[in-house]
């Protein structure tokens, strides 16, 4: 699970990254943003859902470490691992939705490539924290 979520976040925020880089270089309208929004909130449910199970999870192993000290320091890593994962999603989604919200409000798609190019950066964080976990 730890090498594919690398792998995902690395392979991940390069495509984002080189997406979000295209649209901002050649912008283009927003095509079926109702369907994007839509799709976006009910992601949102069910990765909140998944976060919440993960923090209930791992509440009882946290014990008094801090939530980081948590993620560093576990002994197994499939529960910071997810912890990450459902935390970044979440972050993505939010970033995602303030994007296309952003170029609808302004009819500027730019805020749509800055959006890509914000989750790109924030695949790439998580990627730097999971070795932060592996470091020790």
């Amino acid at each position: 699970a730890f090498v594919v979520a690398l792998v995902l976040f690395t392979l991940g925020s390069l495509f984002a990254l080189y997406e979000g880089w295209q649209k901002l270089v050649h912008p283009h309208e927003l095509r079926s943003a109702g369907w994007a929004i839509g799709v976006l909130v009910v992601a949102g449910v069910f990765e909140s859902a998944a976060l919440r199970t993960a923090v209930r999870e791992a509440r009882a192993l946290r014990g008094t470490h801090s939530w980081w000290q948590f993620v560093r320091h576990a002994k197994a890593p499939e529960i910071p691992v997810i912890l990450l994962e459902d935390t970044g999603a979440l972050l993505g989604l939010a970033i995602a939705l303030l994007g296309i919200g952003l170029a609808l409000l302004t009819g500027d798609p730019r805020w749509d490539a800055i959006g890509t190019l914000g989750i790109g950066a924030l695949l790439f964080v998580l990627f730097a924290a999971l070795l932060l976990t592996t470091a020790r």
